[in-house]
């Protein structure tokens, strides 16, 4: 697995929504570079995801949790958490590339920024 994909996703244990330690640390971190002058002005976009165990409801459901686990992180350490503008889930429908279904790198959440408008 590529370093980007390691630095811009949280994952998750089978069936969690609960931050680790390792998350919480990870996303310490990011908020610290959202607020410094370069990336001041970035809104985010999170994106759950799961793997392919379960059903497509209920997986749906568990990766919009961790989604919004990884949001409440964010809103807590940012300056401004209004800066988080998408919370959204796409459950089991896309998997990492090379990746079989059922891999625990599946669960996660993407966290994408761009300049906000």
């Amino acid at each position: 697995m590529s370093d980007e994909i390691q630095e811009s996703h949280i994952f998750f244990t089978q069936g969690g929504a609960n931050l680790s330690a390792d998350a919480q640390v990870q996303l310490a971190v990011l908020v610290s570079v959202l607020d410094t002058s370069v990336l001041q002005r970035a809104c985010l976009r999170l994106i759950g995801h799961s793997d392919s165990s379960g059903g497509d409801a209920a997986n749906k459901a568990l990766a919009l949790k961790r989604a919004q686990a990884v949001a409440a992180a964010l809103r807590d350490g940012l300056k401004d958490p209004s800066r988080i503008r998408v919370v959204e889930s796409e459950g089991e429908s896309r998997p990492l590339t090379g990746l079989e279904g059922t891999s625990a790198h599946n669960r996660r959440v993407e966290i994408q920024a761009k300049t906000c408008p």
